[in-house]
């Protein structure tokens, strides 16, 4: 692990130890000869479930301070185990009655089966059979102080689905009801509302931030076509051939994905 490898200037790998009762998560620090420091220890209880107990002993962050990863486990206290829809009203399933802040934490299913929770101010897209986090929705940017609704927008159909425990009508030999819904933003202050639009697949997580493996690729190829240009138009070694990328509908090429608002759209304009 050289110097260089990260943001940070941290020198580690990450390490996967099994044991008879599930597993632990550990960081090699390759700055400290090696050094193996116990992340989190997951304990499997059933099947099904499992628990996780976390332990960050990491002398370079302030504990206090440290960023805390809420993990949704069925039936705890910031869900509903009953109903995915929480309590529906006839104008629709206010999911937060309150506005969003820093400290606000839920989570529910959709009628769809995925998964969407509160975390740190953003709105998180959890995977539905291990509620493992698969990416950010709304950053805070745009979230805080605005509250959510989940309402139905129209449509209703037969789905011959798992059972994510979800309520529903029965539409014969044992399918499901799946109701189209829409994920709402609002803002009791201006009256504004946005529309949390779902990929075409179905997900709600913003490919925002392209992976590193991916971006080495791409520069490779943006080499190859520099050569490429650089033969077919005859250029000097002195002359810069002229390559653009195109990709899709990321905004950023580095970093963390942590904002996701429009400026003067969904999030307050730039001053």
């Amino acid at each position: 692990m050289r110097g260089g490898t990260s943001r940070d200037g941290r020198q580690q790998s990450r390490l996967i130890r099994g044991n008879k009762d599930g597993f632990e998560i550990c960081t090699v620090d390759h700055q400290q000869n090696g050094k193996i420091r116990l992340d989190a220890t997951i304990t499997y209880k059933d099947n099904n479930h499992n628990v996780g107990v976390y332990a960050h002993e990491d002398v370079a962050y302030d504990h206090d301070n440290f960023f805390k990863v809420y993990a949704p486990c069925a039936g705890d206290e910031c869900h509903d185990p009953d109903s995915c829809h929480l309590d529906y009203d006839e104008d629709g399933s206010l999911l937060v009655d309150e506005c969003i802040t820093m400290e606000s934490v839920g989570w529910w299913y959709l009628s769809s089966g995925r998964v969407l929770g509160m975390l740190n101010g953003m709105l998180v897209e959890y995977d539905p059979s291990t509620l493992a986090p698969l990416g950010l929705v709304v950053g805070a940017d745009e979230l805080i102080g605005k509250k959510i609704a989940v309402i139905d927008s129209g449509a209703t159909e037969c789905n011959i689905s798992e059972d994510f425990g979800m309520e529903g009508a029965d539409c014969g030999d044992g399918d499901k009801q799946e109701r189209e819904q829409a994920v709402v933003l609002f803002d009791v202050n201006d009256g504004s509302v946005i529309v949390v639009q779902p990929n075409e697949d179905g997900s709600y997580w913003r490919k925002i931030v392209r992976n590193k493996m991916v971006r080495m690729k791409e520069q490779r190829r943006v080499k190859a076509a520099k050569e490429f240009a650089r033969e077919i138009f005859n250029l000097g070694e002195d002359q810069d051939a002229n390559v653009v990328s195109s990709w899709g509908p990321y905004t950023s090429v580095s970093g963390t994905a942590k904002k996701t608002g429009v400026a003067g759209l969904t999030s307050p304009a730039m001053k």
